[in-house]
């Protein structure tokens, strides 16, 4: 009775893992963004893509892809990615929880928007940040303090104050 139960406590726990080990997300709100993930991960429709496979992404290339908006949470779910970048495009704002959750990032290229200003503490939840590029951007000068930068942040392309 004991190897009984023991098989039946094996054997869920087995199935138990392989139904938990992937859940399947909606990107589709995402705009190119979303559409990106879905090609990067193999998904045949943006309304089913796996979550495993979203937090396997390392680098994420969106440059001339004619993304104006990203929504808040765009990247949400992307936990290992080390590299955004979203150069030449038409971005003209970048809100605070754009990045929210990318604790692993690294490195972030913006350049070649339309970007004005920052939100105070835009970047403060990128706590991996080792670099920022915002050259070719309408923005002259920037305060790390403000934009939630920690002093080790190499900050590319603009004045920085401190």
């Amino acid at each position: 009775m004991k190897n009984i139960f023991t098989s039946l406590f094996i054997f869920l726990l087995i199935n138990i893992n392989f139904a938990l080990a992937d859940t399947f997300i909606n990107v589709c709100k995402r705009g190119p963004i979303g559409l990106k993930i879905k090609q990067i991960t193999g998904a045949t429709s943006c309304q089913q893509v796996s979550m495993k496979k979203m937090s396997e992404i390392t680098s994420l290339s969106l440059e001339h892809e004619e993304i104006s908006s990203i929504p808040d949470f765009a990247f949400a779910g992307l936990t290992s990615v080390r590299e955004i970048n979203l150069s030449t495009n038409n971005i003209k704002q970048i809100n605070p929880q754009t990045f929210m959750g990318l604790s692993s990032l690294e490195k972030l290229n913006l350049s070649d928007n339309y970007i004005s200003s920052f939100e105070k503490d835009t970047f403060r939840s990128l706590s991996s940040l080792k670099m920022i590029d915002l050259s070719y951007n309408f923005v002259a000068e920037v305060s790390r303090s403000d934009l939630g930068l920690s002093e080790d942040v190499i900050i590319d392309g603009v004045g920085v104050n401190p």
